[in-house]
Order: C-alpha cells, then sequence, then structure tokens
C-alpha cells in the first residue's frame, strides 16, 4: 500500500551510463542536407544540472462541491542532462574526393547538448523517463557552414534526427495496492548534486509546497555510499502489515475476532523492525464474550548481511494464538510489497511461503532443505516459534549490479546497491582496401587439381580471375554499425559482366568483396559509398596496374598452383614424384611437414599490397 516510493541513483553513475548509452547503441547518420553530411557526434563528458525554470502540473481530488480530479501549477526547477559534444560536418565534395579513409571535416562544433528529464506514467504503474532535445549551447559564434544560412539550426535539426532517445519504462505496478495509481510523479537532482531522485505518490491531494521542495532539491539523500536506493516509508509498510494481518486474522482465527491490530514501527541502521500486536474479541456460540480480549505480541525485522536478506520472525509470546501463527506470519510477505514487491516479492514469498506449512521447529529443517528455494537459503531455528532466514538475494535485471545495503530510520527503509557501468571506448574509422589484382583459380586436392594446372599452363588469361577487397575496422571498443553500402559507381552484377559484389556485414569490422573475371575491363574506377554510425567514407576500388599479363605474374600465378597442390598432396604422393613434375624444387629429400613449411614460406599471397 505504497503512498509514496522514490528511485535514487548516483548523479555521477547515471551520467557515466548514459555516455556509455550514447557509445553501445550505434545510430545511422541521416543523410546530407545542402551538400553537407553530418560525419560524427564525439561525447565526451555528461552532467546533471538544474538552472532554469519550468512549470509542473500537479493532479489532485477536487473536495467539497468541486466534484472530480483537478490540478495544481506550480513553478520550479527543471533537471536536464548536459553533454559535451564534438561534431564533425564534411561536405560531400569532400568525402568524394578524398576515397579509402574518412575525410577530414570541413566544419567542427564543440558545443553541450542539452535534454530536459521527465517523468510520466504511461500505464497503471509504470513510470516513463523522458529526455527531450532542448538546445545545442555552443560558444561565442557558431562556424559557418557552406550553403547553410543558419547553421546551428541545421546542426541541431540533424542532432535530433540523430539523437531519440526512447523513454526508460520503470514498472513499479507491484508497489500498488488493487485500484489505486500514482497520481503525480517526477524527476529531480538534490541540492547536494549527488543523487538524482525519481519519485512518485498515490496521496491524491498534488500538495504544491511538498512538489516544489522535490523539484528544487530539498530532498534526504539515502544512498549511503550505494549506487541507487529504492526508498519506502515506514508508515506504508505498517499499513501495509496492519491491513494484511487484520485481512487474514479475520479469516483464520475461527472463534476470534479482530478488534484492532497495531503496528509499531522503529529504524535502527541496518535493521527495520516491526512490533505487531493484535487485539481480539472471544466469541462463543455466535455470541461475543463481553470483556474477553486476548491480544499477543511478536515482531519481525529484517536486514542484509553479506548478500543475503535476514529476516527474524519471534512469535513466542503468542503461543496461545497459535492456530493463527500461520495467517499471522504471512501477513508479513504482503507487508514488504511497497519496499521489495518491485525488487524481490517473489523470493520473499518463497522463502515465507515455506514458514506458512508448519510453526514448529520443523520449519528449519524443511525450509532448509525444499525444492524451489534459492540456493543457498539457510532457515534457522532460534526458540519456540522463532526463526531467523538467510535468504541469497541479488538485484532485478531492471537494475544492474548486486544489492550491498540496507537502511532504516524514523523517515525511511531503503535497500541499495551497486551499478556495473560498462566501459566502452569509441574507435577510429580505419579503412583497408586494394585495387583490382589478379588471382590464380581455385585449386581441389587429387586429380582435379593437376587439371586446373594444365588448363592454365594453356590458357593463363581464360583460367584466372579479378578480385579486389576493402575491410573496414574500429580503432575502439564500442560497437560500430554499417548502416548502407551504396554503389556509387559500378558495372551490373547482374550475370552480364561477371562481376559480384559482396557489401559485407551490418557491423564493423566488415569485408566487401569484388570478383570479376579475368578479362574485366573497367572504363572508370568503381566506387561505393558507406554510411557507418562513425562516419561515410567511399571507397576507390582502380583497375589492375597493367593489362598484360607479365612473365614475372605468370610465374607468380602458376607457382602458386603448384604450391597448393604440393600442399595437398606431400602426404599421400612421393616426393620423387613431386619433384619429377616440378612441383618443388630438386636437392635432398624431405619429409612432408619440411615440404609444408617451405611450401608456406613460398607461397605468394593473391592479394597485392594495401594503398
Amino acid at each position: 500500500m505504497t503512498s509514496t516510493i522514490e528511485l535514487q541513483v548516483s548523479a555521477k553513475k547515471f551520467t557515466d551510463q548514459v555516455l556509455q548509452t550514447l557509445l553501445a547503441t550505434p545510430r545511422p547518420l541521416p543523410d546530407p542536407y545542402l551538400g553537407m553530411q553530418l560525419q560524427r557526434v564525439r561525447y565526451s563528458a555528461a552532467s546533471l544540472r538544474r538552472d532554469v525554470m519550468a512549470s509542473y502540473r500537479l493532479l489532485h481530488v477536487n473536495a467539497g462541491q468541486d466534484q472530480g480530479p483537478g490540478y495544481n501549477d506550480i513553478n520550479a526547477r527543471q533537471t536536464q542532462l548536459a553533454v559535451d559534444v564534438t561534431v564533425e560536418i564534411t561536405a560531400e565534395p569532400n568525402i568524394a574526393a578524398q576515397p579509402n579513409r574518412l575525410a577530414t571535416p570541413d566544419v567542427t562544433i564543440d558545443g553541450t547538448l542539452v535534454f530536459d528529464l521527465e517523468v510520466k506514467q504511461s500505464s497503471i504503474g509504470v513510470l516513463a523517463l523522458e529526455t527531450r532535445f532542448r538546445d545545442l549551447e555552443v560558444g561565442i559564434s557558431l562556424p559557418s557552414i557552406a550553403g547553410v544560412v543558419d547553421p546551428k539550426q541545421w546542426a541541431i535539426d540533424k542532432l535530433k534526427s540523430l539523437l531519440n532517445p526512447k523513454p526508460l519504462k520503470i514498472d513499479l505496478s507491484d508497489t500498488l495496492a488493487k485500484g489505486l495509481q500514482f497520481w503525480n510523479q517526477g524527476i529531480a537532482l538534490d541540492a547536494t548534486g549527488n543523487a538524482l531522485v525519481i519519485r512518485a505518490e498515490v496521496a491524491n491531494d498534488g500538495n504544491p509546497y511538498r512538489w516544489t521542495d522535490f523539484y528544487n532539491g530539498a530532498i534526504t539523500e539515502r544512498l549511503g555510499g550505494a549506487d541507487w536506493a529504492v526508498v519506502a516509508l515506514p508508515g506504508d509498510l505498517s499499513l501495509t502489515i496492519q491491513t494484511e494481518i487484520w485481512g487474514r486474522l479475520t479469516q483464520a482465527l475461527g472463534h476470534y475476532r479482530v478488534r484492532t491490530v497495531d503496528v509499531q514501527y522503529s529504524g535502527h541502521g541496518d535493521r527495520a523492525s516491526f512490533t505487531i500486536t493484535p487485539y481480539l474479541n472471544v466469541w462463543e456460540d455466535g455470541v461475543e464474550v463481553l470483556g474477553n480480549v486476548v491480544s499477543a505480541t511478536f515482531g519481525i525485522s529484517v536486514g542484509y548481511e553479506a548478500g543475503k536478506i535476514v529476516v527474524e520472525i519471534d512469535a513466542s509470546a503468542a503461543d496461545d494464538l497459535a492456530d493463527g501463527i500461520r495467517a499471522v506470519i504471512a501477513g508479513f510477505v504482503a507487508a514488504f510489497v511497497p519496499l521489495a514487491g518491485w525488487l524481490a516479492a517473489i523470493v520473499l514469498n518463497e522463502v515465507l511461503g515455506v514458514l506458512l506449512d508448519e510453526v514448529s521447529h520443523k520449519v528449519a529443517e524443511i525450509a532448509s532443505g525444499i525444492d524451489g528455494l534459492p540456493k543457498g537459503t539457510t532457515v534457522e531455528d532460534i526458540a519456540r516459534f522463532q526463526y531467523r532466514a538467510r535468504i541469497p538475494f541479488t538485484a532485478p535485471s531492471a537494475l544492474p549490479g548486486a544489492i550491498t545495503t540496507f537502511s532504516a530510520d524514523a523517515e525511511a527503509v531503503a535497500v541499495g546497491g551497486t551499478w556495473n557501468v560498462t566501459n566502452l571506448s569509441p574507435g577510429e574509422l580505419k579503412v583497408t582496401t586494394s585495387r583490382f589484382a589478379r588471382n590464380a583459380p581455385f585449386v581441389s586436392c587429387g586429380v582435379l587439381g593437376y587439371s586446373t594446372l594444365e588448363a592454365f599452363d594453356a590458357d593463363p588469361a581464360g583460367s584466372i580471375s579479378m578480385h579486389a577487397e576493402a575491410e573496414l575496422t574500429s580503432t575502439g571498443t564500442a560497437p560500430v554499425s554499417v548502416d548502407r553500402v551504396i554503389p556509387v559507381r559500378m558495372p551490373a552484377t547482374d550475370g552480364s559482366t561477371g562481376l559480384t559484389f559482396v557489401p559485407g556485414d551490418n557491423a564493423l569490422p566488415s569485408k566487401l568483396e569484388l570478383d570479376g573475371p579475368g578479362s574485366l575491363q573497367l572504363a572508370e574506377p568503381i566506387v561505393v559509398e558507406v554510411r557507418t554510425s562513425i562516419g561515410v567514407v567511399r571507397l576507390r576500388f582502380d583497375q589492375v596496374t597493367s593489362t598484360v599479363i607479365t612473365l614475372p605474374e605468370l610465374k607468380r600465378l602458376r607457382t602458386q598452383i603448384k604450391a597448393n597442390l604440393a600442399y595437398c598432396d606431400a602426404e599421400q604422393i612421393p616426393i620423387w614424384w613431386l619433384k619429377k613434375h616440378d612441383l618443388i624444387s630438386g636437392g635432398p629429400d624431405l619429409t612432408a611437414e619440411e615440404i609444408k613449411a617451405k611450401l608456406l614460406e613460398e607461397t605468394v599471397t593473391t592479394i597485392p599490397a594495401y594503398y
């Protein structure tokens, strides 16, 4: 029965994660406009600030004669995300004039991207953290861009097209009682600048003073050295315990009737304690026994140690209510829904559900070895109706890292943990290309291989093929996408010319390959444009240096065929036969392994030297 819940995140961890998310999510560069291409956005730093004012609308339920929902408008500080960037812009003619490498940018803009952070309820109990582009802040003057009247607006339009982050969904629906919703929610940076806080309220009063203080940073930071923390109010937990236990006792106690349930909370450091006293009237034959009131007190405390939730239940004072102990203990599970429901309701329900099956020392024996409990769970039988459970507990997938802290004081109960941020590094686009070169025919091991050699000797020009390739890589660890490969100038690849084109992969590293017949003649170089998430590059594949096959080149190609054949047959054909057929040079006899090693040294690559 949550009335207020907070998610606090270390501002430093949040901004570190923002930079890593920008690196980890490649985005296609927008198309060129007015002859200019946005080539690269380099992210250098991120920070949070609240320097501007904004208007917020708070919803509430009208009182008195004004029925239905109403609202209050307030003015308070706007929390913003600022990302320092370097924007590189290149003219299309310069990209074309500098093939096989990333062209030098014509315009470089150093500035800061500013985003407004907002939280809305996208559906019942589900919050959406939205990042809205607000501005590009630059220095005193913005560099001019050829052919562009308003260079800042040009840059903003392209950056908005490139950076369009989707809302981050945070599901808190498990913290809500049936039929309730969050009336107001928001995000703010605390006054110290250390914590970014998301708050959601079920309370329907839309209190303008409370929310103005929140947006202005008047927030108690409860990270306690952790990277994130989920914060709940003790009053919410106590009310939930009271309601759940009242309902369960009403159903389970038979001749008892619940008069009231008193719940007292105390928070002391790393432990939250609840003292619960149900007051019961005794009924006999459907008639209340006046003056006969039964009460008993038991306690529940929750803490955390070394990766485990520690739950202690002391119901030793409630022996007289043995028949109802199951219901009393069961109420505890629901009591932690506001805090642990989002993080660990399933775990706590599984473990504490075991305790509902027995109310004696057998609980410990059964629970410690039962199937379905998290591995490493132990339940200790301290004394009659006193138990201590240690439950392995890790952070859910919604929050990266692990749970490390549990804290409680008079105002709040908080669970906190670590946030593991990746360490991707941006890289430079590296391009390696080759011109077309003659390639020896494929050699099959066996009889067919020797027919390949005979065909080459009979018609060298008809046996060889042409091959060119380009490889694109990044020097960093951040992923880079290949978004489009566009043939700018290329002969037909429909079979009429014999040319084939393999455009490579959709991410770096990527290799593009061109193959054609030995008779391939290019009127002009082939040009291909490759659009990656870190730059647009033009690749140029030139014709073979000479259209005439020289004698040294014939020898090189024939040597390669011979080397491949000898490598295939070294273990099967006698050495004298290889020598006789001029497949290896004369001299002392060599073993098969020695022949292989020698051939590997002598084999000539099919691809000429790279540019």
